[in-house]
């Protein structure tokens, strides 16, 4: 009997008058006495007889596990072995409280007499952690990794206990390589925007670096070459790219040093002289110059003659030297390129790679037209359609300007010293053809003047010369006067090109009192029609230099000179100084459009490529189809041949 029981029939036997209530079993009051039975038979009969697995109180308990001693289990670490047995105290229908014991199901465990899911043993962790650690205290590395139960904890290594160890990004490493962004050889390359360079650190590792954000210049790319570089900035309209620079290496792999030749220019195709440092291949002279051309569309750079390789009209004789007379370099056209060359033995030619290979059109070999004689001297190749226009001259008795065509059949003369000069009291005394078409030549020349003269006793001007013959016509001479500058007329005349129908040329005023000698004061760019006319002044020395507090000089270095100067069309390029205080304080390059325009293009204060301009030069065929190729020298005398192209428009 239970004591719950013991304590009922206590209560009854007592005569309490309590009620207590089992479930199933009615009340039991005085009434019952008066009954037949007696209230021990009632209360006997009510009660029921509950087994011995009774239990004293309605509730839950969980049941800790225990081992084969009878003792509880412990888990690593002293934390006890989750229970997962429950043990139910309740009431059964016939009213006893009967005790029970359920297991937990699945991976649950008891908590509090119930059965629920099992906690993470993990959570009780104080150096728990969870995802991916890798970071560096000092030399030691700190990292997320599990315990020999499983349980991700931080976990601490001093990568100083080994010689040369460190650490990065929670590793511990004694390669000194380790954690660097490792390239396979040394070597710049474009990656998207950006130039970067693989090079051997102060480590002995080949690693990466950035060298310079190309894009962050307006306009600015990064172009593979070669050489890798930046390119494409823009300044004013135009933007400028590299085509050449002490960086670039030529297809032989030897590097520029020297641009000592104005570059030509024609639809995509740039041609210059350089030199580099050493032999680009194994040759028989120790002379580097080469003629190459640039491809704009492709941005490739070829060879066209070498230095050392065999003359094709001498196969006997070397190339040593490629050169033109004055400032002017190789010229070139759509198909062919044509260029002077020197070689061993005295020969001397020009010479055009084009359809027919490298062919000699004129040598020393060819004979004069109207002389008895050969050429010996030979120089300023002019190209035009079917045909080139060269200077020639023998040992001292004729010199003249000739043509001569690219089938080979020899030269032609346009004029020479035993031809008559216009408004001259005999022929000239020298003319040197600057430009041509498919119609005329433009010459200079100069000679005696008709006697009683007031400009002297030396007359001079430009001239205009049918290639089908006839006597020359002089567009403009000594005897004209200056434009704008009463009483005076013209002394000098330079530079003449072809310019949409025009004949643009600089041309300066008398000196003064002291004619022909003393400092010209007066100087300017004119605009002439090719059939004759009067001279339009474009630009002069009154003219401000645009961006500049000068004006545009006369007589400084190369001010508005003649050997500076191209046309594209109708729209004229041409370079420009300024002087304060008797010093070059300025130098440019500048555009006129029809109308008279001047644009600056860039000047001393112009940066590319992080570099100060110092000077910027042209040659006589800069421009083609509203793009230019100039030669720039740069404050830290470094060179570079750069293509100019109309900027693309901004976005709005």
């Amino acid at each position: 009997m239970t004591s719950r029981t013991l304590a009922v029939l206590i209560a009854l036997s007592s005569g309490c008058e309590s009620t207590f209530r089992f479930p199933g079993v009615a009340d039991v009051q005085e009434a019952d006495v008066a009954t037949e039975d007696t209230a021990d038979d009632a209360h006997a009969d009510a009660a029921p007889e509950c087994p011995a697995t009774v239990c004293q109180e309605a509730g839950s308990l969980c049941v800790p596990t225990v081992g084969a001693d009878g003792l509880p289990e412990d888990g690593l670490g002293g934390d006890a072995v989750p229970a997962t047995e429950v043990l139910i105290c309740a009431l059964d229908p016939s009213g006893c409280l009967l005790e029970s014991r359920v297991v937990c199901p699945g991976e649950t465990t008891c908590v509090a007499g119930t059965c629920v899911e099992a906690p993470d043993p993990c959570d009780q962790r104080v150096d728990r952690c969870t995802g991916d650690i890798g970071i560096c205290e000092g030399a030691t590395a700190v990292t997320c990794e599990p315990d020999a139960t499983g349980c991700k904890v931080i976990v601490r290594r001093d990568c100083a206990e080994t010689a040369g160890g460190s650490c990065l990004e929670g590793v511990c490493s004694t390669d000194p390589c380790f954690g660097k962004t490792l390239c396979a050889e040394e070597k710049l390359y474009c990656d998207g925007a950006i130039l970067r360079e693989c090079r051997e650190d102060e480590d002995g590792c080949l690693t990466t670096r950035d060298v310079l954000d190309c894009g962050a210049t307006p306009g600015g790319a990064c172009s593979d070459g070669p050489p890798p570089r930046c390119t494409g900035e823009i300044v004013g309209d135009l933007k400028f790219s590299v085509i050449a620079d002490a960086g670039t290496t030529n297809p032989a792999g030897a590097a520029f040093t020297v641009f000592d030749r104005l570059p030509s220019f024609f639809g995509d195709r740039v041609v210059f002289r350089a030199s580099t440092a050493a032999p680009a291949v194994p040759v028989t002279s120790t002379l580097t110059d080469a003629v190459y051309t640039y491809e704009t569309g492709t941005e490739t750079l070829n060879v066209v003659a070498r230095a050392g390789e065999p003359l094709p009209d001498a196969p006997a004789s070397t190339f040593s030297t490629f050169e033109a007379v004055g400032t002017n370099g190789p010229r070139v056209d759509a198909l062919r390129v044509v260029f002077v060359g020197s070689g061993t033995d005295s020969h001397r030619g020009v010479y055009s790679q084009g359809g027919l290979g490298l062919v000699a059109l004129v040598n020393r070999d060819t004979l004069i037209p109207g002389a008895a004689g050969s050429f010996v001297g030979l120089g300023d190749p002019i190209v035009s359609f079917d045909r080139i226009a060269f200077n020639g001259n023998d040992f001292g008795n004729i010199s003249g300007a000739y043509t001569a065509p690219f089938d080979l059949s020899g030269a032609a003369r346009l004029a020479d010293n035993g031809t008559a000069m216009p408004n001259g009291a005999s022929a000239f005394s020298g003319v040197s053809v600057f430009d041509l078409d498919s119609t005329y030549a433009v010459l200079v020349g100069f000679g005696k003047a008709p006697i009683g003269a007031s400009y002297g006793d030396i007359q001079r001007g430009i001239y205009r010369q049918a290639l089908t013959g006839g006597a020359p016509v002089a567009l403009i001479d000594r005897t004209a006067a200056v434009p704008g500058v009463p009483g005076d007329t013209f002394s000098a005349f330079a530079g003449p090109v072809l310019s949409a129908g025009n004949v643009i040329f600089v041309g300066s005023g008398a000196p003064g009192p002291q004619k022909p000698l003393g400092p010209v004061t007066y100087k300017a760019l004119y605009s002439l029609p090719l059939e004759g006319g009067t001279p339009e002044a474009l630009v002069d020395t009154t003219t401000p230099m645009p961006g500049a507090v000068e004006t545009f000089a006369a007589e400084a270095p190369d001010g508005l000179s003649g050997n500076h100067l191209c046309a594209d069309g109708a729209v004229i390029y041409f370079r420009g100084t300024g002087v304060a205080s008797g010093v070059v304080t300025q130098v440019g390059l500048y555009r006129v459009f029809p109308g008279g325009d001047v644009t600056r293009l860039l000047d001393r204060n112009t940066t590319l490529s992080g570099k100060k301009v110092a000077d910027v030069r042209v040659g006589r065929r800069c421009a083609s189809g509203g793009r230019v190729v100039i030669h720039v020298t740069f404050e830290d005398a470094s060179e570079a041949i750069l293509l100019g192209e109309p900027a693309p428009p901004v976005p709005q």
